[in-house]
């Protein structure tokens, strides 16, 4: 993501957006793909030989924020950088200074009275060793952030680098929000648990209520709480990826204004068309529930089956249920599949069921599991139990 001092932004009266560039623009793509030359042609080089080269070609440009944040995108999202040394930069020091220690003092220019310069102390640690004078000087402080090295790269499309430039400014206009407020409807299921998974990854504070169309979800943000976080803000910002592989969504956020001492609107949706740069979710979490859920689709009956449409709000974090039943005559029924063995897993899985407290909620459970009927039983809904595969007649039987 970008730092705060990255972020270009314009104002409207009370609200402020981030200043977006055209993907399409010429001189944008021209730009990023010279960014992305730049660091190919540096395979191998050290992190400080790579930043000269990128002000070197910054010079006195007057785009210099846009091209600092497509660089750092670049470096934190496709650059791996390491330690390249023959041997541990710390045992080197270690032979090193043993062997200054040993001719001290150890001068630039040698003379009749001090004969010992670095070139000798390197040598004689290089020849103990068993290593060559050159490997030893490279290792020395490799491990010093200017010294690592770009072992790998994987560059991404100069198009796909300005989405997620775009995507980034975005993000940091949540680092010092008060509040955010988030409508999502018209998604897939599988987007909704994707969305607020993410809100229990970055430990959001958050509550959620079910609309007519689908979800509200408010969290609050850094600048709400008693001691302004920007470690929190970050984790405010890293929830909007999931937001954007949703459909029919919208936020506002109020962001602090320093100049007015209030706040500023900021607000986002679809048509911005930014692009989220995390993978999707497949539709099911396991071959268990799509066959379950292919099999169920075949039976003739008056239950109608969806996928992670429902979902329990257990205040820190929210309980989706794989599956939900809508019979013609109106009433409803919820399926929980636990067929993964994980003991932390089945630790939290119980957990949430038991905090759930729907009688409405069925769960199946694999006879593979670790898993005793007594820590099962105490569940407040029905449990069906099944061994390779869940038969959806049995469901159905148990839902009539």
């Amino acid at each position: 993501m970008l730092t705060l001092d990255l972020l270009r932004t314009r104002v409207e009266g009370g609200s402020i957006a981030p200043r977006y560039v055209d993907v399409g623009h010429t001189g944008h793509l021209r730009l990023a793909r010279a960014l992305i030359d730049i660091l190919a042609g540096h395979s191998g080089d050290t992190r400080g030989c790579l930043q000269t080269a990128l002000e070197e070609y910054a010079g006195d440009r007057v785009n210099y924020r846009i091209q600092r944040g497509l660089t750092k995108l670049l470096l934190d999202d496709s650059c791996t950088f390491d330690v390249a040394a023959v041997l541990a930069p710390q045992d080197l020091r270690r032979s090193v200074f043993a062997a200054a220690r040993r001719h001290h003092p150890v001068v630039g220019d040698p003379d009749l009275f001090h004969g010992a310069d670095r070139a000798q102390v390197l040598a004689e640690a290089a020849a103990e060793l068993g290593l060559t004078v050159g490997e030893v000087d490279d290792g020395l402080y490799a491990d010093l952030s200017d010294n690592h090295r770009l072992v790998k790269f994987d560059p991404p499309p100069p198009a796909a680098l300005l989405e997620r430039y775009n995507e980034a400014l975005a993000q940091a206009m949540l680092y010092r929000c008060r509040r955010l407020l988030v409508d999502v409807s018209a998604t897939e299921p599988v987007r909704f648990r994707q969305l607020f998974a993410a809100i229990k990854l970055n430990r959001l504070i958050h509550t959620v209520t079910r609309t007519d169309q689908g979800f509200r979800i408010v969290l609050d943000g850094p600048m709400s709480l008693f001691r302004h976080s920007l470690r929190y803000g970050v984790r405010m910002a890293a929830f909007l990826p999931s937001l954007l592989q949703c459909r029919g969504w919208r936020l506002q956020a109020d962001v602090p204004d320093d100049e007015s001492r209030g706040s500023r609107r900021f607000s986002l949706d679809e048509s911005v068309g930014l692009v989220s740069h995390h993978k999707a979710w497949t539709a099911y979490d396991s071959q268990v529930e799509a066959t379950f859920a292919r099999r169920f689709e075949k039976l003739s009956s008056a239950w109608t089956l969806t996928r992670e449409t429902d979902f329990v709000d257990l205040k820190e974090s929210v309980l989706i249920p794989d599956f939900s039943f809508r019979h013609e005559d109106g009433r409803t029924r919820m399926l929980e599949i636990i067929g993964y063995w994980r003991p932390e897993y089945l630790a939290r899985k119980l957990d949430k069921l038991q905090r759930a407290g729907r009688v409405d909620l069925m769960v199946a459970v694999s006879e593979r599991l670790n898993v005793s009927r007594e820590e099962i039983s105490g569940l407040p809904g029905e449990v069906i139990w099944f061994k390779g595969r869940l038969d959806p007649k049995e469901v159905l039987v148990r839902l009539d």
